[in-house]
Parts: C-alpha cells; sequence; structure tokens
C-alpha cells in the first residue's frame, strides 16, 4: 500500500537482484630470494525494484541501485627460507554506488600499503606486521600487530596476538537509500536518512511528528579505530581430530553499528541505518571442533559466547543516572548492571554444525550446514519502549532460530564446478524485523576455473 493525499492504493511489482565477481590472480617466482602475486578482485551488485498500481497497471515507482567494488593488490615475498620471510604490500580500492535516489554517483577510493617478518626461532613462530591506509575521505592511519606462537608439542599449539585496527565508514554505510518495496525495508546511509525521512513525510507514509524529527538531524559517521588481544590453543586429538580456542578481547572507538529505526511507514515498511557508538568493549570465547570419520565424511562444528557492551552505559548505570519505566504501570525505577544486557543485535550464542560428504571416484560431494543464531536485542521490537533505549529488558528480544542449508557439488572436468542446493530449508522467515533473511532459496551454480 502506498497514502498518497492520504488516500489508500493498492501496488505490486517485482525486484530483481544481480551480484557478479572476478578474481584474477598471478604468481611468478624469478629467482630463490624473491617471488610475488597480483591479483585483481572485482563485483558488482545491482537491484532493480519496480512497482506498479494494481488498479491500472501504471508504473508508480522504479528504484534502481549499482554497486561496484575493484582491489587490485600486489604482494612480494622477501627470503630464501620460507620460515623467515618478509612480506611487502601494495593495494587500491576503487567503489562507486549509483542510484535512482541519487542525483549523482558517489565514488570513494583508498589505497594501502602493508608490511611483515616472520622469524621461526625453535618451537616459537613470532610475527610483526603493520598496515599504512588513506582513505580519500579520511586521515592515513597506521596500524601495527604482533603475533607469537609456540609449539609445545606437535599437537598443542599456544597463540597470542594484538595489534590495532581502522575502519572507515563504507559507501552503504555513508549514502545508501535502498528502498525494497516487496519486502518492506528501506536501508538508509547515515548522510541520506533525513532526506529519506523528509521524503517518506511528504509522499504521507510518515507522520510529521517529534518522533520522526529526532532522526532528522546531521548524521556524520566517524571511523572505527581498535585495540584487540586474542589467547588461543589449538590441540590435536588422534590424527582425525582438531580443537581450536580462542579468547578474545576487543577496545573500539567509534563502532560503526547498524540499527533498526523505532519507525514503521503507513504501509508497514521498517527502516534501518547506521550510527557510531563511542566507546564499546566486545570479549568472549570461540570454540571450533573437526573430526574425520573416514575418508568420505567430515563434521565440522563451532560456537561463539560474546559479551558486546556500551562502556559509556555502564559508567551510568553505576552512577545511578539511568532509569527504565515498565510500558504497561508506568512505573519507574533505576537500571542495574544486571539488567544491562549489552548491545542490541548481538546475540550472547551462536554457532555452527556442518556434515560433508566427498567422493574423489565421481569428484562430488554434499553438505548440510546448520546455523544457529541466539537471541538478541532489537530497538524497539513490538512498540517497547521503556524510555531508555538500551537493552535491558526481555521483552526487546527476538527468539533464537537455526537455518538449515543444503548443497551437492560436482567437477565437471578441470575447469568448471556445478553446485546446487537450497539455502533456509525450513523457511524461517520474520518479514518485519529481519528482512534480510528472504526464505527458502533454490540455486544452482556453474563456476569456472582457470
Amino acid at each position: 500500500m502506498i497514502y498518497p493525499d492520504d488516500r489508500e492504493v493498492a501496488v505490486g511489482g517485482h525486484t530483481i537482484e544481480e551480484d557478479k565477481s572476478a578474481f584474477i590472480r598471478y604468481k611468478n617466482h624469478p629467482g630463490d630470494v624473491v617471488s610475488y602475486f597480483a591479483q585483481i578482485y572485482a563485483t558488482n551488485y545491482s537491484n532493480n525494484s519496480n512497482v506498479y498500481i494494481e488498479k491500472d497497471g501504471s508504473l508508480f515507482d522504479h528504484i534502481g541501485l549499482s554497486q561496484t567494488l575493484i582491489k587490485p593488490e600486489l604482494q612480494i615475498n622477501l627470503g630464501r627460507d620460507p620460515l623467515s620471510l618478509g612480506v611487502l604490500g601494495v593495494g587500491y580500492n576503487w567503489e562507486k554506488i549509483s542510484s535512482t535516489r541519487y542525483g549523482s554517483d558517489h565514488r570513494l577510493h583508498a589505497w594501502y600499503i602493508l608490511g611483515q617478518k616472520q622469524w621461526v626461532i625453535n618451537n616459537t613462530n613470532i610475527i610483526v606486521g603493520g598496515r599504512y591506509e588513506k582513505n580519500v575521505l579520511y586521515k592515513a592511519q597506521f596500524n601495527p600487530k604482533l603475533s607469537v606462537a609456540h609449539k609445545f608439542t606437535p599437537d598443542f599449539i599456544l597463540k597470542a596476538s594484538a595489534g590495532t585496527g581502522f575502519k572507515t565508514p563504507d559507501f552503504r554505510q555513508q549514502f545508501l537509500s535502498f528502498d525494497n518495496t516487496m519486502v518492506n525495508y528501506f536501508i538508509v546511509g547515515a548522510k541520506e536518512l533525513t532526506n529519506v525521512l523528509q521524503e517518506q513525510i511528504k509522499r504521507g507514509l510518515l507522520d510529521d511528528n517529534e518522533e520522526v524529527r529526532a532522526f532528522m538531524v546531521t548524521n556524520e559517521l566517524i571511523p572505527e579505530k581498535s585495540i584487540g588481544m586474542n589467547l588461543g590453543l589449538d590441540y590435536t586429538l588422534r590424527q582425525n581430530t582438531g580443537f581450536k580456542l580462542n579468547l578474545f578481547r576487543n577496545d573500539i572507538t567509534h563502532l560503526i553499528e547498524s540499527y533498526s529505526l523505532p519507525l514503521v511507514s503507513k504501509n508497514g515498511t521498517g527502516f534501518f541505518s547506521y550510527r557510531n557508538v563511542n566507546k564499546v568493549f566486545t570479549e568472549g570465547a570461540e570454540f571450533s571442533i573437526n573430526h574425520r570419520f573416514n575418508r568420505f565424511f567430515t563434521i565440522n562444528g563451532a560456537y561463539q559466547y560474546l559479551i558486546a557492551k556500551d562502556k559509556e552505559v555502564i559508567n551510568q548505570i553505576k552512577n545511578g543516572e539511568i532509569y527504565k519505566r515498565d510500558p504497561s504501570t508506568n512505573v519507574s525505577s533505576p537500571v542495574r548492571l544486571s539488567d544491562y544486557h549489552g548491545l542490541f543485535n548481538r546475540s550472547k550464542h551462536s554457532g555452527n554444525l556442518s556434515v560433508r560428504y566427498f567422493n574423489e571416484k565421481i569428484s562430488g560431494g554434499a553438505m548440510i550446514l546448520a546455523k544457529y543464531r541466539g537471541r538478541f536485542g532489537y530497538f524497539g521490537l513490538n512498540g517497547f519502549n521503556d524510555g531508555n533505549n538500551i537493552l535491558d529488558d526481555d521483552r526487546e528480544f527476538i527468539k533464537g532460530f537455526t537455518l538449515l542449508n543444503i548443497s551437492v557439488n560436482k567437477n565437471l572436468g578441470k575447469y568448471f564446478d556445478l553446485q546446487g542446493g537450497i539455502e533456509n530449508l525450513f523457511n524461517y522467515t520474520n518479514k518485519v524485523y529481519m528482512p534480510n533473511i528472504f526464505g527458502r532459496i533454490y540455486f544452482i551454480n556453474l563456476n569456472f576455473k582457470l
């Protein structure tokens, strides 16, 4: 439905998505000390939607989006001993996005230089590296990293690493203005949010009130910076079974996160955009296991436990500065630390489990993959609002779910690979709060390899 001039008009239509990519790599080893590779990756995503008035079949709206990314890179390996190599690299990112919603195309480019040196001393492996990056819109940034791994036995390795990170807002987060009328969601870059909301008001799809205008402000995304530490171990139990455990901690300033606006248009469209969260930490553990039963069957499993919280919110709770109001009783009370569940859209528990079959005689195989996402907070879920904009109530959680995918593949000679399958076999959907999950999808791919 659309609502021009406060009239309800039924509409229908269709959406066509295309996702194309190409990757080429050239390797050479001109001498005993030097080897190098040059590669280029290019991808294009396009989405075209047509919306028609059902009454007379006339075209009401056409929405087109095209996003292109090109990434060339050159990497040189220096050193005769493979255990003490030095690495130098340079790369460039070029990106363009165009849409029927823009008056002109948006372009972005950045270049980077990276270096790395490795030493192996007895059973200890030390790697020191760094990356210098310059984005056309932001100041240059250098990020160092140190990694150490020690092999206590052939079956037991302990690893540790520390480093800094830098992430600039991409085009999607800055300028995207994508309205999928058929699925009823609107993804809006931070810089476009005010314009989109004004247009929605003009078309009668949103009311002009304080709740809407609270989001019609200057939205400038700041690059994300982080300091990360990891401690992990690899353990091999017998020949066919391996375990990995990793503990991590990241302290992030200006975290770039997606969020849902607590707004729904008169035709049922939800809105998503991007914002910075000033001071955040994430910490937790990751565990994985793989086991080969025989030459045909392999099982792999992984689990993640995650805590992600806003440091400023924690301090405000400790100082008694944040209250919550129960919508059913209108009674207010101070928020306790035990009430605060962390950032929205983060699952404390998640994991996956896959079983693979491959037969060399027929050059083909199959896989069953289950992906689990635990419950997670959603801002404004079912209209819930306790007045503080933080995740502190069980009524703000979407239940966990599992997606099941199945696929089969067959090698067709030296250069071709055929793959087909079904994603989301049980057709799980949540169109209002997770419109990116489209339901059951059947696919077939033919891959060509040089």
